[in-house]
C-alpha cells in the first residue's frame, strides 16, 4: 500500500488519501459498543484487545524514537473511547450519535498511525475530517452537507498551499523545488 501511495506522490505531486479503520476494527468497535450497552463487562475485554492491536502497530511500523510521541497521542484517543464506553456501559444506552462517536475512533486511529509511518518516507500530514466534513443529524446514517463540505476544504487546501509555497520560497533558493505532501484524512 505505501509503494502505491509513494508511486502516485511521484506522478501527481500532492495527493489526498482517505483511510477507514484497519480491518474488521469497525465490527469490533460495534459489538464493543453493544456489550457496553448491555451492561455487560465483557466490552472490557474486548476494549483491551483492541487498544493491544493498535499499540502493537505503532510499534511494528513507526520508528523508535519517534514512538513516544504516537504511543502518548494513540492512547490519549483510546482513553478518549474508554471513557465513551464507560457513559455507555454506566447508563446502558447507546444511541447513534455515540456509536458514531465510537466507530469515528477507529477511523482516526488507523489514519493517524498511517500518517505518521508515510512521514518516514515522505511528506505526509495527519488530517482529522471532523475539522472539514460536515454532516446533517442523522445519526447512523448521516449525509454529507456538500456545500460546507466543500467550501471546508477548499478552504483548508488554499490555505495549506499558500503556506507552503510561503514556507518553500523563504526556505529555499530554488523556487522550482515540488511540493510533495500527503494529506491522511480518517474515513
Amino acid at each position: 500500500v505505501v509503494d502505491i501511495i509513494l508511486n502516485s506522490q511521484k506522478e501527481n505531486k500532492e495527493i489526498a488519501i482517505i483511510f477507514s479503520a484497519f480491518g474488521g476494527v469497525t465490527d469490533k468497535l460495534i459489538e464493543i459498543s453493544n456489550f457496553a450497552a448491555k451492561g455487560d463487562e465483557k466490552y472490557k475485554k474486548l476494549f483491551n484487545e483492541l487498544e493491544k492491536r493498535h499499540l502493537d502497530a505503532v510499534n511494528s511500523l513507526i520508528a523508535i524514537e519517534k514512538q513516544t510521541k504516537v504511543l502518548n497521542h494513540i492512547k490519549a484517543l483510546l482513553k478518549e473511547l474508554e471513557a465513551l464506553l464507560l457513559g455507555v456501559y454506566l447508563v446502558k444506552e447507546l444511541s447513534p450519535k455515540t456509536l458514531d462517536a465510537a466507530v469515528s475512533i477507529g477511523e482516526i486511529l488507523s489514519a493517524y498511525i498511517i500518517s505518521e509511518y508515510l512521514k518516514e518516507e515522505t511528506n505526509a500530514e495527519f488530517l482529522d475530517a471532523r475539522d472539514l466534513i460536515k454532516t446533517d443529524d442523522c445519526f447512523g446514517n448521516a449525509k454529507v452537507e456538500f456545500d460546507a463540505t466543500n467550501k471546508n476544504i477548499r478552504e483548508y487546501f488554499n490555505e495549506k498551499n499558500n503556506t507552503d509555497k510561503n514556507n518553500n520560497h523563504n526556505n529555499n533558493t530554488d523556487n522550482n523545488i515540488p511540493l510533495n505532501s500527503i494529506q491522511c484524512i480518517t474515513g
